[in-house]
């Protein structure tokens, strides 16, 4: 089935992320407030890319590319990253539960961002904390399927709290060193 070419407006039928060719695209952009009061709204067409629409309009570093900045960097190679660092977490968000707002109303998917941030921050927490190796740099999506996803018992006996996880699961050894270094 072919995409419709028909663009009022805005709308315009471009390339979708979510693989859905038939439905027609607008690129939105909203301000904030540090609360998360909406501000401003803007809305282009479909095939605008981001580039063009962010501050300081389209890129243009084609001479800054050959010179080399601060240590040693191209200044077109540190912004390359920030992209990639800001793209890193909006991916972590939406694994986390940012690309799922439950409420057709805007005051409860607020306060479902706020729960999603709190996870946010828990998880990175709990990487920079307590967990070694590999794991301190894992995705929270392998986190929540690999680590956190696991059947176990909080006993309290004697003043003393135990944490029975099962001895067949692969990463046991994991979460027993994480609370080893917290001193649990």
């Amino acid at each position: 089935m072919s995409a419709p070419t028909a663009s009022r407006g805005l709308r315009r039928y471009v390339h979708s992320k979510d693989h859905r060719p038939d439905l027609p695209q607008v690129v939105i952009g909203l301000a904030v407030t540090k609360e998360g009061i909406w501000v401003r709204v803007w809305s282009w067409r479909g095939n605008t890319s981001d580039t063009s629409v962010l501050p300081g309009g389209p890129r243009r570093d084609a001479g800054l590319a050959a010179r080399p900045g601060r240590h040693g960097r191209r200044p077109s190679e540190a912004r390359h990253r920030q992209r990639a660092r800001c793209e890193d977490r909006i991916r972590d968000a939406k694994d986390t539960g940012l690309d799922r707002l439950p409420y057709a109303d805007a005051p409860s998917n607020t306060i479902w961002l706020q729960i999603v941030l709190l996870a946010i921050d828990l998880t990175t927490w709990t990487q920079q904390l307590a967990l070694t190796g590999e794991w301190r740099l894992a995705r929270p999506r392998t986190l929540r399927i690999r680590l956190f996803a696991n059947a176990a018992r909080h006993i309290t006996a004697s003043r003393r709290r135990i944490i029975d996880l099962d001895p067949d699961w692969p990463c046991v050894t994991t979460v027993h060193d994480a609370l080893k270094h917290l001193a649990w």
